[in-house]
């Protein structure tokens, strides 16, 4: 029988209240019964090493650069030839 699957988003682990509720989710979550990913918009933080190894942890490039510091990321994002998104990142 195959798991249901969960699937959280979070910005990043950087220390604070949600991060810190996240972490603790994922701790306790039971993943032999459910199959559980996190997506991270921008993977870092102090809390980002306490997750479980069997929570599977996805991130984008391109997203972290979208969620990065202004305007250092616009930057980042032409040079790697992603135009339109830095476009839209200024729109924003």
């Amino acid at each position: 029988m195959e798991r249901p699957k969960i699937l959280f988003i979070i910005s990043n682990f950087e220390s604070g209240g949600v991060s810190k509720s996240m972490t603790s989710l994922l701790n306790v979550v039971d993943t032999d019964e459910y199959e559980v990913d996190c997506f991270v918009l921008n993977p870092r933080g102090v809390f980002l090493s306490s997750i479980p190894s069997a929570i599977h942890m996805i991130s984008d490039e391109r997203t972290s650069l979208l969620f990065s510091k202004f305007p250092q990321n616009l930057i980042l994002l032409a040079k790697k030839g992603w135009f339109w998104d830095a476009f839209i990142r200024v729109l924003d």
